[in-house]
């Protein structure tokens, strides 16, 4: 198990970086295009909200829980490794045109905690997990914050060297800043994993529609489920949970992690809200549907919720959750999110070839006629599936979806024309 000393934890705050110097009343300020960084490390930090628009490269500091005793460590760091690449990947504005472009989230690994021992369950012993009334396995993310977790994480307390910091307090002194989990597979089926541990989780600090921090308020459903009420975790800073699910493609880290954006990140930040709602296509009863977004209405199964007769027309379909029959002449004007590309007939229809109109590569750049984003045809045109891999939750769907997020140094703007931020730094926030 990876157990760094403070002094390395503090080395690993003082990284070099891009640091540039400016003047004023004659002494020199430093001020950084990057975060963390040596004066500003830990999530919801004031320095990140009144730097945003500068910062040109995240950092966020990873401690990665090993809580499977059937995984190897070689392929959970391989694992690890090609995580960090998807999501850097994932954060090249127009990457999928632009190749100069660089990526503006590159994950650093603070430490590879290996939790397994030689229990006879597959997961270890100090895991927090209770088998529910129906038989199954259920993790309680309480358990995460306990002193017996702390003194596994191995994390020294700077004041007290007898003491250990838990994960609240390394969320607060911004030792880290986002947690990973490997969780066993059960009943050797990848998807089946232990009840209660969500693709992405998160407790984030909630804003009001003036950009300020509303105090003590959190929003735990900041992901695609609620973390409990925990006892312990009520730290002051957002937390950041994902899995990591070595047994499928590493395109199912980034689908996972896309909910913080899609489902979740947006209910906390009204600026995020605001600039993001017609992305994802949101806010669809606005516009006269009877739905509000693509999820509510259609069940994860076989068949199609939704129908596309032309390229710019949207209808319900037959396994649409009951509602009136509609059709928009005008579909075309947002882009998609996680499970729908702009021409899914259903959850998880990556890899349709029909052409239907988004404005994907255009959002928010204004660029079309009268003023709106320029319309261009969708439709999947990467390697498919290979069966004899692991599934890959749309990979390369979540890396075109995630290189049309308006990213540092985009022209995208808001509907009011005032410059839209990257949406990178939001997840810290």
């Amino acid at each position: 198990m990876s157990t760094p000393g403070m002094r390395d934890i503090l080395r690993l705050l003082c990284l070099c970086g891009c640091l540039r110097a400016s003047h004023a009343q004659g002494q020199a300020v430093a001020t950084y295009n990057y975060w963390p960084n040596p004066v500003s490390h830990t999530n919801s930090d004031t320095w990140l909200r009144q730097h945003h628009t500068e910062i040109a490269m995240l950092k966020p500091r990873v401690l990665v829980l090993v809580a499977d005793n059937r995984a190897h460590i070689g392929a959970v760091q391989a694992f690890v490794k090609q995580a960090v690449q998807a999501a850097a990947e994932g954060s090249r504005y127009h990457g999928y045109s632009v190749p100069a472009s660089k990526p503006q989230l590159q994950y650093q690994i603070v430490s590879l905690a290996d939790l397994r021992d030689q229990s006879a369950t597959a997961w270890p012993s100090i895991w927090p997990v209770h088998i529910d009334p129906q038989g199954k396995p259920a993790f309680d993310y309480d358990g995460l914050f306990s002193p017996e977790m702390a003194r596994a994480l191995g994390f020294h307390d700077p004041g007290d060297p007898d003491k250990y910091l838990n994960l609240r307090e390394l969320f607060e002194q911004g030792v880290i800043n986002e947690v990973w989990m490997v969780y066993p597979e059960i009943d050797g089926q990848p998807e089946n994993g232990i009840v209660g541990i969500f693709e992405t989780a998160a407790r984030v600090q909630v804003y009001d529609a003036q950009g300020n921090p509303k105090p003590h308020i959190f929003d735990r459903c900041a992901g695609n489920g609620c973390l409990p009420p925990t006892e312990h975790g009520q730290a002051h800073v957002t937390m950041r949970f994902a899995e990591l699910n070595i047994g499928l493609g590493v395109g199912c880290f980034t689908h996972a992690t896309g909910h913080g954006f899609d489902t979740g990140l947006w209910r906390a930040i009204p600026e995020f809200d605001d600039a993001s709602a017609r992305f994802f296509n949101r806010r669809l009863k606005a516009q006269g549907l009877p739905m509000d977004n693509l999820y509510e209405s259609c069940p994860s199964k076989l068949g199609d919720c939704w129908e596309y007769p032309n390229d710019h027309t949207l209808a319900n379909g037959p396994l649409s959750k009951p509602l009136p029959s509609f059709r928009d002449d005008h579909w075309g004007m947002g882009c998609g999110s996680v499970h729908f590309p702009p021409n899914g007939h259903s959850n998880y229809d990556f890899e349709d070839t029909q052409r239907v109109l988004s404005t994907c590569e255009n959002y928010g750049l204004q660029n079309g006629p009268d003023g709106a984003d320029k319309q261009q045809p969708y439709r999947f045109t990467g390697m498919p599936a290979d069966p004899r891999k692991p599934y890959d939750c749309g990979g390369a769907w979540q890396i075109y979806l995630r290189q049309s997020f308006p990213g540092y140094g985009s022209k995208a703007k808001n509907a009011d024309g005032t410059p839209m931020k990257s949406w990178w730094p939001y997840l810290y926030y």
